[in-house]
């Protein structure tokens, strides 16, 4: 059974009521660009993606890259809750420029991050951050959501309390190096998983990491 991935603005809407204080356009025109940004001394390239008739307060979604790095398919993600009526934002984790060439360069990038979460941390604070001051944003509605990579980040980042109404994480990782920052959390966690299969193992493991794990296709 494949994920119908098409569907997921339209379950941020039903678990994440915060997110639906505004009722977004079907289909909208959305514009779309580059953004630079920094963390620390590393400088960073987003892509934002946003209705053209966005109006102030629009909540965000931030949306976090697979290992490969930020790419046409985070992009793609983008546009389409872009489509919906939500500004979106495509983090840079890596750093501009830097994108995996193939599958070994990924994994040897992801396990960077994913060996130093205070990076990690570092990374997606930056990218919450930007987003919250992008014109027309409601800083006070915002979520963030990754794939595989991506959804490991998005977790982290409630780890790290950052100021995200919702953590969504689509395959990513579950374990987490400092269980003690997993203790009231202040956002809402979705976590979706391949393997329907072992529900129970990942609510099990989930429990322990003080998230919210649901079933997902694969």
């Amino acid at each position: 059974m494949k994920l119908c991935l098409s569907a997921i603005p339209l379950s941020l809407l039903s678990i994440v009521p915060a997110l639906a204080g505004t009722t977004p356009p079907a289909k909208a025109a959305i514009t779309e660009k580059v953004v630079e940004y920094r963390e620390g001394d590393t400088v960073l390239e987003g892509f934002l993606a946003e209705p053209k008739t966005v109006t102030k307060n629009t909540p965000a979604i931030v949306v976090v890259h697979e290992w490969m790095g930020l790419g046409d398919y985070a992009k793609m993600r983008a546009r389409m809750l872009a489509e919906l009526g939500y500004v979106a934002f495509a983090a840079d984790i890596y750093g501009k420029g830097v994108r995996a060439k193939d599958m070994d360069e990924a994994g040897k990038l992801a396990t960077r991050y994913k060996s130093d979460r205070p990076l990690m941390r570092k990374r997606i604070l930056a990218a919450i951050e930007t987003a919250s001051k992008l014109p027309n944003v409601d800083s006070k509605r915002i979520a963030v959501m990754g794939y595989c990579f991506g959804g490991t980040v998005a977790l982290e980042a409630a780890r790290a309390h950052a100021p995200v109404i919702a953590a969504i994480s689509f395959h990513g990782g579950l374990s987490s190096p400092t269980a003690k920052d997993t203790k009231d959390l202040g956002a809402k966690i979705i976590v979706v998983h391949r393997r329907l299969g072992a529900r129970a193992q990942l609510l099990q493991r989930g429990a322990h990491i003080g998230e919210a794990v649901v079933g997902g296709g694969g």
